[in-house]
């Protein structure tokens, strides 16, 4: 049976993530938007998974992407790149559940807020810090309605997922909101 896998639109490189992660065994479900294919993957039960851009290269994060994750349901259980050296894009495998064995998880996707005060951002940095854990990307925001709130997307690599769990409660105390978006192997980035 054939895995059905929700895109953004029709790009090759998209066909070529999934099918990168997932295999030559798929059905390409294409969405006209981000979106949609929010939509139809959380509604559609038949559909195994969805791909979404996260960041390329040159541009940097796609935040529309990340914010359209604070409304849903489906959790990033994993990252695939596509693309040669110098120009790549990364994506989101984003399902329902994540069926992760925990031995292979080595990296996470959080968002964190925090208010206009002095040391507020630099705090939750430090319980990073402290933990062991590395920030492989790091990128503010506004936060909409929130005059001066700072929101953070950030990436961090983990030694052990247990170094996350330890710095968790710590980061939900000092964080104004703190969200976890996924938990997921470490994709392989083009040489």
């Amino acid at each position: 049976m054939l895995r059905k896998i929700s895109i953004k639109g029709n790009a090759d490189s998209h066909k070529s993530a999934a099918k990168k992660f997932f295999g030559e065994k798929i059905e390409i479900i294409s969405c006209t938007s981000a979106v949609e294919l929010f939509k139809v993957t959380e509604s559609d039960y038949n559909i195994h998974a969805a791909i979404l851009p996260i960041e390329n290269s040159k541009n940097g994060p796609l935040l529309a992407n990340y914010r359209l994750l604070h409304k849903s349901l489906l959790k990033v259980t994993g990252e695939v790149y596509t693309g040669k050296e110098n120009d790549y894009t990364r994506f989101f495998v984003l399902q329902r559940n994540s069926d992760k064995d925990n031995a292979t998880i080595n990296k996470a996707s959080l968002f964190f807020e925090t208010d206009h005060y002095s040391g507020s951002l630099s705090r939750v940095l430090s319980i990073i810090a402290r933990a062991g854990i590395n920030i492989s990307m790091i990128q503010s925001s506004v936060v909409p309605g929130r005059e001066w709130a700072c929101g953070v997307y950030t990436d961090v690599e983990l030694e052990s997922p247990d170094d996350l769990k330890d710095a968790v409660k710590r980061m939900e105390n000092a964080a104004e909101k703190f969200y976890i978006f996924g938990v997921y192997k470490k994709g392989l980035v083009p040489l």
